[in-house]
């Protein structure tokens, strides 16, 4: 990664773009061990988890439509994030208060709640990020942005991982956590003011703007219906294609989760601290491969051979890790290809994956992304954890189904240089903006 691909002016916005990344992810990672140890504790309960999930989300994503729709950029970020802020601390008091079911029933809640607030959190940040970046921009900085996230990732797993040990020493529990998480989430709105002032000053890539495109420091309401993403969506080839992508990778990865929930549940039996622990070394692993392929492999992708291939890293790696967990199907080679595929997603691919969004309308940006990244993410959890227990009572085995997501992954590379194509297209048919703003579904 060079620096000399930061241009005049674009040094403090591109800063405070790195540490409000920074504060988001340190705040999700603190708690995902959490979250992972109760749910690895009955993976039998795992596909219902996943429903709960899904309904959850089903009712996130309308509420958040309804803010895009009345508030403009400025007020967002937030009114979002202080909400959910909120629930989370309110989850926190609620952790480690009772026994028997009612603790289970909040166990349960929280995990729903934080596999929400992973792509909520992370959906309104890109969203904002490629409105006041544009497509130019996006290619040349969104890797820097993304080393930033990886720090804040490294360091929450880091102390969720020490926090583990340390916390029972001291009469505390993993329920304490939520609360710095929570304030991480406030310092992400401070930061997110100064980010907006400062964006407001660079100058535009296009100095010939058409009339009615946001600058960085409009705060207009974005408007349109509170479902108006899921009309955009169904609207768009470009969006639908990216869709499948999204249902490509995610039921590979709860397949992939499943298995190692299932694992970890065998290995440790009923000692919670001992999976939290396994499962913080395994984010810590995954940030250390992230941070490296962001330094030196996501910039020259997205630039050099096209974001086509960048979304191709992921189900490449797809291809080796099932095959290879097909054969052998132990807590290793999980561990491995957990952390190659993870560092694949957020170094390389998941950089591409909101790069695909810097070509897309002002409303596609947050109303029609959320519903990608929340209501198809979600629900290919659930399809696709029902639909490895059905084939396992149909009489197909594990290994089948490791075999059968080789060819899936391998699916997923061709959807991955057709979408590459697709951007390609638009970015060719519309003006750089500063805005990042073309016409049209």
């Amino acid at each position: 990664m060079s620096f000399s691909l930061i241009q005049r002016g674009e040094g403090k916005p591109l800063l405070l773009a790195m540490a409000f990344f920074f504060a988001l992810l340190g705040s999700y990672y603190l708690l995902r061990p959490v979250r992972d140890a109760y749910g690895s504790s009955d993976p039998d309960r795992l596909r219902w988890l996943f429903v709960g999930t899904f309904a959850l989300t089903l009712i996130v994503q309308p509420a958040f439509g309804a803010l895009v729709s009345r508030f403009g950029r400025l007020r967002i970020v937030p009114v979002s994030y202080r909400a959910l802020s909120l629930i989370t601390i309110v989850l926190g008091l609620l952790l480690g208060r009772f026994e028997g079911a009612t603790e289970q029933f909040v166990r349960d809640v929280f995990f729903c709640w934080l596999s929400v607030f992973s792509i909520v959190g992370v959906s309104i940040f890109w969203g904002l990020l490629a409105d006041l970046y544009g497509r130019e921009r996006a290619l040349r900085l969104f890797g820097f942005v993304a080393v930033g996230g990886t720090l804040g990732a490294i360091s929450g797993a880091s102390i969720a991982s020490f926090a583990s040990s340390l916390l029972p020493k001291v009469g505390l529990g993993p329920e304490h956590l939520p609360f710095l998480s929570a304030a991480c989430l406030e310092i992400c709105v401070w930061i997110q003011r100064s980010l907006q002032r400062a964006s407001a000053t660079l100058e535009p890539l296009d100095p010939a703007k058409p009339e009615g495109v946001e600058t960085a420091s409009s705060d207009a309401p974005i408007g349109g219906s509170v479902l108006a993403g899921f009309r955009r969506v169904a609207q768009s080839p470009y969006l639908m294609l990216a869709c499948v992508y999204v249902a490509i990778y995610v039921v590979g990865s709860t397949l992939a989760y499943d298995v190692g929930a299932r694992l970890a549940k065998a290995a440790f039996e009923a000692d919670d601290d001992a999976r939290r622990a396994f499962f913080g070394k395994i984010d810590l692993a995954t940030n250390v491969v992230t941070l490296f392929l962001q330094l030196f492999a996501s910039g020259y992708v997205l630039r050099k051979l096209g974001v086509g291939i960048g979304l191709a890293a992921v189900p490449l790696v797809g291809v080796a890790g099932f095959a290879a967990l097909a054969v052998d199907p132990s807590l290793t080679v999980l561990a491995v290809f957990a952390v190659g595929r993870r560092g694949a997603e957020y170094g390389v691919s998941k950089p591409a994956r909101d790069a695909l969004f810097t070509v897309v309308p002002q409303e596609d940006k947050y109303k029609a992304k959320l519903v990608v990244d929340t209501v198809i993410y979600r629900g290919g959890d659930v399809a696709s954890v029902w639909l490895k227990y059905a084939l396992i009572a149909g009489g197909v085995s594990a290994s089948a189904i490791a075999w059968g997501l080789v060819g899936l992954a391998g699916a997923g590379v061709a959807v991955s240089l057709a979408l590459g194509r697709g951007f390609k297209a638009r970015a060719a048919e519309a003006p750089v903006r500063a805005s990042g703003q073309t016409p049209g579904p």
